[in-house]
């Protein structure tokens, strides 16, 4: 019912009469079931938002949800206050001014409310109060309800408190990720601008350094999850700055640090979990110095810088790397997993001397790990370390590992492996990855899974695109076409055919017409059906790329033949083809 009553303003009237929606909607917002609870408040916002602010009784429109709102908050029960509290950022910003303190002084109430669902419900709803109170207003009257929700004996209220130290650091901070201030809010002076992060870091580091050693895993789970959003809140050291302001930054940045450094070895798995996920994050984030900008098109063939990663990150990976080698090896999968999907963005921001040394004996390690899922997390972004440590190393370390695991016996490694080897390829050239990993790219068509043979077939169109045709016409064909015509199994040479009528764009006319047509019209006499029905869309796919007389000559006739076949698969695949024939000669 709350659902259907968000969509009745139009017809009720439309938004001169959408109050008269409300008195339903308030006894849902009040009963029991949370799921109702939920629905009811998403309806009233969507009958305030729809209410018209342009019309001629503007302010009492503006002032719909206020008298509502205070009924709710004065309930008797629990549950009208818990939706009072999730609606009062909505009716703040559009209350008139001279209401809103007494809302903040409402929202203060429900934040020290007697019942733990109610001071849940406030906690929840801090960060986007705050929002619309804007940095002034939430300094003087949410920041100290936000304190005292932190203090709470119940863990699920300050589980919930956590969440708002990224959003108020930022807010409080004006560095420019908060919310600006709504509308008709008096200006107040403030240092702000002047000093974007310090307010932050004194209102809000204490209570994440207290919060990340919580009694609850679940309180410490939730603060490996914001230690990003509160690091890049913290003031930076800039040139130019004050001694004691660079000192009180950095003494700031390092307590984070620790704080991180002891949720990445927290006894929880869960916890290590969260932490290891974010680790590039934070590494990006507590660095003092920005990291360098990407080379230029002119020193792009140089080997990368030993300090490409910013020279004030040396200090937070030095303590950042030793506790990444030891999540490697960590006894549970998952932790090794959130790793693994991070840890190669690491590379960017240490450079290619700290990635030798430090990271690329991790990532070694994650490759040949024993878990599917990590391997396959680690294969599936390795673009960002092969545009770090170069061709050579690549090829002397990280190579080795990726050829290991083209033969996976997990099929999603191998498939991880095929969609990152053109990106490989790329890095190591046309002659060295037709030694090294051609045969592996052709053996991939005769594959037992079918997403992997079709994965191989469209890897082999990219390389070629990568490459050009005349490397595809002599290196990829022939072998692809041998398999089409010579595998002993039906599915493989269907694969082969889809394959080699992948490679089709980027081949030369005379490769088409005298090499690869011919191939793909034999195909359509083959003895299995699924063969010939394949030959069949194969054919249709190369129509468009030949002239008209060879479409005649070699692709009609074929197809023609095709959709007189004893099997209704084929004769549907072949009537389909000569209908994009006669498309493609009608245009």
């Amino acid at each position: 019912m709350a659902e259907e009553l968000a969509r009745f303003v139009p017809l009720v009237g439309g938004p001169r009469h959408a109050a008269s929606l409300l008195p339903p909607l308030e006894a849902l917002a009040a009963v029991e079931e949370t799921v109702v609870r939920d629905a009811a408040v998403a309806a009233i916002k969507a009958v305030a938002a729809d209410a018209a602010p342009d019309s001629p009784d503007a302010d009492s429109q503006s002032q719909l949800l206020s008298p509502l709102l205070r009924r709710l908050a004065g309930g008797d029960w629990f549950t009208a206050r818990v939706s009072a509290a999730a609606l009062l950022p909505t009716a703040y910003a559009r209350a008139p001014l001279a209401e809103k303190p007494s809302l903040r002084r409402l929202f203060a109430a429900l934040a020290a409310d007697d019942t733990p669902m109610v001071r849940r419900a406030a906690a929840a709803a801090l960060p986007a109060f705050a929002a619309e109170c804007g940095p002034d207003a939430a300094r003087a009257d949410v920041l100290p309800c936000f304190h005292e929700l932190t203090k709470d004996d119940q863990d699920s209220v300050r589980l919930l408190a956590v969440g708002c130290c990224g959003p108020l650091a930022r807010l409080l901070g004006g560095g420019g990720g908060g919310a600006p201030a709504p509308s008709g809010a008096p200006a107040q002076a403030t240092d702000a601008a002047a000093a974007p992060s310090t307010s932050s870091s004194s209102d809000i580091l204490p209570v994440v350094l207290k919060f990340a050693a919580d009694a609850s895993w679940r309180v410490r789970y939730n603060v490996a999850q914001q230690i990003p959003e509160m690091a890049n809140a913290l003031p930076k050291e800039r040139a130019g700055a004050g001694e004691k302001g660079a000192g009180e930054g950095g003494s700031r940045r390092e307590q984070l640090l620790q704080a991180y450094l002891g949720l990445l070895r927290d006894p929880e798995a869960e916890v290590r979990v969260a932490a290891a996920a974010r680790v590039a994050d934070v590494c990006g984030a507590l660095s003092e110095s920005p990291p360098a900008p990407s080379p230029s098109a002119a020193d792009a063939s140089a080997p990368p810088s030993s300090s490409s990663g910013g020279g004030g990150s040396s200090a937070v990976s030095a303590l950042l790397l030793p506790c990444v080698a030891e999540l490697a090896a960590d006894a549970s999968q998952h932790v090794r997993g959130a790793l693994a999907s991070v840890v190669t963005e690491l590379a960017p921001r240490l450079g290619r001397e700290a990635t030798i040394e430090a990271l690329l004996p991790v990532l070694l390690r994650l490759l040949g790990d024993e878990a599917p899922e990590v391997r396959l997390a680690v294969i599936s972004r390795l673009d960002a370390v092969t545009a770090v440590v170069g061709i050579d190393l690549l090829a002397a370390s990280l190579l080795p590992a990726v050829e290991e695991l083209a033969d996976d016996r997990h099929w999603r490694v191998r498939l991880a492996v095929i969609e990152s080897t053109p990106s490989l390829a790329a890095s190591l050239g046309a002659a060295a990855f037709a030694e090294r990993l051609a045969p592996r790219c052709l053996g991939w068509l005769s594959d037992p899974v079918a997403a992997v043979r079709d994965a191989a077939g469209g890897c082999l169109a990219r390389l070629a695109a990568e490459f050009g045709g005349e490397w595809a016409a002599a290196a990829l064909l022939p072998p692809v076409l041998e398999a089409a015509s010579g595998d002993a199994h039906y599915l493989r040479r269907g694969a082969a055919l889809a394959a080699a009528a992948a490679l089709a764009p980027s081949l030369s006319h005379e490769a088409l017409a005298s090499t690869l047509l011919p191939a793909v019209a034999a195909a359509a006499s083959d003895a299995v059906p699924n063969v010939r029905f394949c030959a069949a869309k194969q054919l249709g796919r190369l129509a468009p790329l030949l002239d008209a007389a060879e479409r005649e000559r070699s692709v009609r006739p074929a197809l023609a033949a095709l959709a007189a076949d004893g099997d209704a698969d084929v004769r549907f695949f072949a009537n389909r083809a000569l209908a994009s024939c006669d498309g493609v000669a009608a245009a």
